[in-house]
C-alpha cells in the first residue's frame, strides 16, 4: 500500500511539474541589441514606444515565419509624424514541454518631427 501511494505522489509531482513547463515558467533570454545610440536633441517633442511580437512552435511546427519583419514594420509605425531613436530589440524563449514561443519586445524614443539631425 505504501508503495502504491509514492507512486502516486510521484505521479502527481511529475504532473504539476510538466504543466509548469507547459505554461511557459522557463525563459531563455538570447539577445539584447542597442541598434544605434544618439543623443536626443533638446526642445523636441518625444515619447516612448513599444512593440511586442512572438512566434508559436508546437511539436516543432511553425505557426508564423514572418512575425519579426511584422513586428519591425509595426514598430515603426508607431511613430507616424517622427523618427524613432535609440531602438532597442530583446529577443527570448519561453520553453514549455511540447511547445515554446519566441519573443520580440522593441522600444525606443519616437521623437516628432519629419527633420531630426
Amino acid at each position: 500500500m505504501k508503495s502504491r501511494l509514492n507512486t502516486v505522489a510521484l505521479l502527481i509531482l511529475t504532473s504539476i511539474g510538466m504543466q509548469g513547463c507547459a505554461i511557459g515558467l522557463v525563459k531563455s533570454l538570447h539577445d539584447v541589441s542597442y541598434l544605434e545610440q544618439v543623443p536626443i536633441p533638446s526642445g523636441v517633442k518625444t515619447h516612448e514606444v513599444k512593440k511586442d511580437v512572438s512566434q508559436n512552435v508546437i511539436m516543432s511546427f511553425i505557426m508564423d515565419t514572418n512575425y519579426v519583419n511584422d513586428g519591425w514594420t509595426a514598430f515603426q509605425k508607431s511613430c507616424p509624424n517622427g523618427t524613432i531613436l535609440n531602438p532597442f530589440v530583446r529577443y527570448s524563449t519561453d520553453l514549455g514541454f511540447f511547445a515554446y514561443k519566441h519573443q520580440l519586445h522593441f522600444s525606443g524614443t519616437c521623437v516628432e518631427g519629419k527633420n531630426v539631425d
